[in-house]
């Protein structure tokens, strides 16, 4: 039976809440505030309820019943934990090179999931490139994982090898533990010991790596 509402809590984004509406959604009770309210993007759940008379409030009851028991029946997300092991991480990168994030102990690795249509992920490559240039040396490594689609892999390679990165992208990777795909910029970091120690959305800027990175190479 179709699902007439998806309710869908994106990556951490100001806790915004997503509607998307679905062509097998029955014509709702009345016009105006519920439909503005189920073809907007986002909306205050309980401020609404409070001015809807009863057929209204019948009405969405039972659109978030089944959007609750559509997101109950999705698979777990495998977000790495911070402060646990990092998961497997396996594969062969563009340049040919092996990959094994279980053989990188010692190393403190910046795992960056990425995509040659972010504004964000081409602004921040060249801060990462500057970054590493300069701690190459003291163990820091950089793996970008591409998410886009597989006739865009060129577009992800290209990038990655003219900053002169290392890269791959997810749906090539042997084992992947960290998730397929990710809003982007997002990226995760693994310490000297192999513990996830952050997990962030966002540009890289010389205040990411100040907060997370470099306390981690002066160890």
């Amino acid at each position: 039976m179709p699902t007439p509402f998806a309710l869908i809590k994106r990556e951490p984004i100001h806790g915004e809440a997503v509607i998307i509406r679905s062509p097998h959604l029955p014509k709702p009770p009345a016009t105006g505030l519920v439909q503005r309210m189920a073809l907007s993007r986002t909306w205050n759940i309980s401020a609404a309820i409070t001015i809807m008379n009863v057929k209204q409030r019948s009405y969405i009851a039972a659109v978030l019943l089944s959007s609750v028991l559509l997101v109950s029946s999705l698979p777990a997300s495998a977000l790495p934990e911070i402060g646990e092991v990092a998961p497997a991480l396996k594969g062969t990168l563009f340049s040919g090179k092996n990959f094994d994030l279980a053989q990188m102990r010692g190393k403190v690795v910046l795992i960056n999931y990425y995509s040659s249509y972010s504004k964000q992920g081409a602004i921040e490559i060249g801060n990462i490139e500057s970054f590493l240039d300069v701690n190459r040396d003291k163990g820091l490594v950089v793996i970008f994982i591409g998410v886009d689609r597989a006739e865009d892999r060129h577009r992800v390679e290209r990038m990655v090898k003219l900053y002169n990165l290392e890269g791959i992208m997810s749906h090539d990777l042997e084992q992947n533990g960290f998730g397929e795909k990710y809003r982007t910029p997002r990226a995760f970091v693994v310490d000297r010991q192999g513990i996830v120690r952050s997990r962030e959305y966002g540009g890289k800027t010389p205040n990411y790596f100040q907060r997370f990175l470099t306390p981690l190479l002066a160890e």
